[in-house]
């Protein structure tokens, strides 16, 4: 199922639990379309789908910083 591997992706590259963000998709007193929870960005954060908030130069300071420690 597509849910499922969307699940499965977001718990493998963040640091949500699986549980926590099932509990968001099915989250319905925001509903966005059918179902589901919008976060804003600080939200996000906080649930630890995202690391931090910024824009493309802070990604691509990021990344040039990951690349540097391989």
């Amino acid at each position: 199922r597509m849910q499922d591997r969307i699940t499965d992706f977001v718990v493998k590259n963040s640091h949500i639990k699986r549980q926590r963000f099932i509990e968001l998709m099915m989250k319905n007193d925001e509903l966005v379309t059918d179902v589901g929870s919008m976060l804003g960005g600080k939200e996000a954060v906080a649930e630890g789908i995202i690391d931090q908030l910024g824009g493309l130069s802070d990604a691509i300071s990021c990344l040039y910083e990951l690349i540097e420690k391989e």
